[in-house]
């Protein structure tokens, strides 16, 4: 489903009530700007930690325009966090 079938449900959710705010997980900064076109973002989970920086573009998209950024794995995962 395209990002704006997928927004464009979650922005009559919450004009009807049962959602307050909208976020996003796996965002870009490609996808971050029309996302924000068609509603106000206030949070993006990403993956994000010691290992994977992938995410850092996003982040300091985030921080200029003042949205939540919510890291998962934040520790990271795998066979780099395990003891031998």
């Amino acid at each position: 489903m395209p990002q704006e079938e997928s927004l464009g449900a979650l922005v009559e959710m919450r004009d009807q009530g049962p959602v307050r705010r909208i976020g996003l997980s796996g965002a870009s900064p490609q996808t971050l700007a029309p996302a924000q076109e068609l509603t106000p973002v206030f949070a993006v989970q990403n993956r994000f930690n010691l290992l994977d920086r992938s995410g850092v573009q996003v982040l300091a998209e985030c921080e200029v325009q003042g949205i939540l950024f919510v890291p998962y794995f934040p520790l990271a995962a795998g066979s780099a966090t395990t003891r031998s």
